[in-house]
């Protein structure tokens, strides 16, 4: 009752880019989570007050946040709250210069929302791990192969910003290759 009725406003305020009142939301369902020991609920708090830290760039607080929450996860088999902490460990991983621990947590965040047919969130992992192959391995045709998934996808989902992210990120990878004409052509 309340205490997803907390998540679900803490999501709404996420979207809205309010991170604050965000943060305030998750914390206080978190609380009640605890308090009626609903491990499954506290996984999902803990990686979106993760995933918060992180996006305001307090890696140490989302990381040590996720990795809480990513335990809780999977001993509860919270799928959501998985995929969202390994989406953010792979985040952190990429800004730390751990290429290869991002791209396998991006990897098992892709599975996971793949699993749950999480469409939208499937564009953004491919877009995610195509940017990786890209610039951390210069893999230029699996970077390729990925923007190309995700654009596909999200076209069929109509989502025109990653439609133009995946779009950008074509062009940019023609750009490198020196294929001007495909990169125009995006």
């Amino acid at each position: 009752g309340a205490a997803l009725a907390l998540t679900l406003l803490g999501v709404v305020a996420l979207s809205q880019g309010d991170y604050d009142r965000a943060a305030a939301l998750h914390e206080e369902g978190r609380a009640l989570h605890q308090a009626l020991g609903d491990d499954w609920g506290l996984a999902e708090s803990l990686s979106r007050l993760g995933m918060i830290a992180v996006l305001r760039d307090d890696n140490a607080t989302g990381r040590a946040l996720l990795h809480e929450g990513l335990a809780l996860c999977r001993a509860t088999e919270n799928r959501s709250g998985l995929a969202l902490a390994l989406r953010f460990l792979g985040i952190l991983a990429e800004r730390e210069g751990d290429a290869a621990t991002a791209r396998n947590r991006h990897e098992e965040s892709l599975a996971v929302f793949r699993a749950l047919g999480d469409r939208n969130s499937i564009a953004g992992a491919l877009n995610k791990l195509g940017q990786i192959a890209a610039s951390q391995f210069q893999d230029y045709a699996q970077a390729r192969t990925l923007y190309e998934e995700s654009l596909t996808i999200s076209r069929e989902i109509g989502s025109r910003s990653a439609q133009h992210n995946n779009l950008s990120c074509l062009g940019n990878l023609y750009r490198i290759q020196g294929d001007y004409a495909a990169a125009r052509a995006c």
